[in-house]
């Protein structure tokens, strides 16, 4: 053999080592070990593929939605918590007939609502 096609098998193997990729993990076990047929996995990377393009065409709506659940769920004990304060002011303001005027009247139920004595 001569130097040039020394070297063009070098390059060659070289090559082919850069195009040979370990296989992931889940594929290594599912596929190999176990033996599944290689028609799910084809199609389970097609729908990977779909998924990922249409995640990165909505990303603004899936944001915006993903923003607008956590903003939800961050508010709603606070609006659970004014509410269930309204509504013992509101019991109060029944249990508590005083003759008073109503700025006091509020204030007594209000206080009672926190804690207070009557």
């Amino acid at each position: 053999m001569t130097n040039t096609e020394e070297n063009n098998q070098k390059k060659d193997s070289s090559k082919l080592k850069k195009k040979k990729t370990d296989l992931p993990w889940w594929v290594e076990i599912l596929f190999v070990q176990i033996g599944l047929p290689e028609k799910l996995l084809v199609n389970f990377l097609i729908y990977k593929d779909l998924v990922n393009k249409n995640i990165k065409n909505k990303f603004p709506h899936i944001q915006f939605t993903l923003f607008l659940i956590i903003t939800v769920i961050y508010i709603n004990p606070i609006i659970k918590n004014y509410r269930y304060k309204n509504i013992c002011i509101e019991e109060a303001l029944r249990s508590t007939k005083s003759i008073d005027n109503k700025q006091t009247t509020h204030i007594n139920s209000l206080n009672i609502c926190n804690g207070g004595k009557l």
